[in-house]
């Protein structure tokens, strides 16, 4: 049983970077990417850490929300990232949460 978890865990993680390349790959045919803005769920860790640096290092504006503003990941990104990138405290079941982030990239 460990031993078909550990191949799912690494079929799961291969899938996620196959995700970011075929992302980062469409990204590259889109013309004037510093207007252009994503909002990303998940950046504490992971995929969606992963997904914000690379499109931040591209040029899109990236909203990074993560489940705790002061996380680890949220401030690796803060302090490895350029200023185009912006961390959003971001709990997905939390109505006030959405609405606070979706003020935010309105109001930028």
């Amino acid at each position: 049983m460990y031993a078909l978890l550990k191949i799912l865990r690494t079929f799961l993680r291969l899938i996620q970077v196959y995700a970011v390349i075929v992302i980062v790959a469409n990204a590259a045919r889109i013309r004037n990417l510093s207007n252009k803005a994503v909002l990303i769920t998940g950046c504490d860790t992971g995929l969606g850490n992963a997904l914000a640096r690379t499109l931040d290092s591209i040029g899109f504006r990236v909203f990074a929300a993560c489940l705790k503003a002061n996380s680890p990941g949220a401030d690796s990104l803060k302090s490895n990232c350029s200023e185009k990138l912006t961390v959003i405290q971001l709990d997905v079941t939390k109505d006030d949460d959405v609405e606070a982030a979706r003020r935010v990239v309105e109001d930028s």
